[in-house]
């Protein structure tokens, strides 16, 4: 799934024009018609579907692996120990994420983003 993730999230930003702004819906209908492209989406589940489309999106334009554990009210605390060292609190214990950061420059990018939005380098 992972690797499938990655397929999408490539040839989209291929297909990507960096030179507008790309709305999120129609962000969201180029990574629907990517899945649409490859060989083996027609064995997914719809349940599946939505997971790769999702995950897909939040790597362009959100946190990336980090999204679904910020949108969940039962996490306290996040810990981020390296692209494949995710650990998170959620009622008094914690978890390993099963998901990574596809490389370290990817987690690199995710830290500006955060630090950017408070002005920090």
């Amino acid at each position: 799934m992972e690797q499938l993730c990655e397929t999408i999230r490539q040839s989209v930003l291929e297909r990507m024009d960096f030179s507008k702004e790309l709305p999120d819906a129609e962000l969201q209908e180029l990574i629907a018609k990517e899945m649409s492209y490859q060989k083996n989406v027609e064995r997914l589940t719809i349940q599946q579907r939505v997971f790769v489309e999702q995950r897909v999106f939040n790597s362009l334009r959100k946190l990336d692996v980090l999204q679904e554990l910020l949108e969940d009210d039962a996490i306290t605390e996040i810990m981020v120990n390296g692209p494949n060292h995710i650990i998170y609190e959620k009622n008094g214990q914690f978890y390993e994420h099963p998901y990574h950061f596809a490389s370290e420059e990817k987690l690199q990018d995710v830290v500006q983003q955060i630090v950017g939005k408070h002005n920090r380098v």
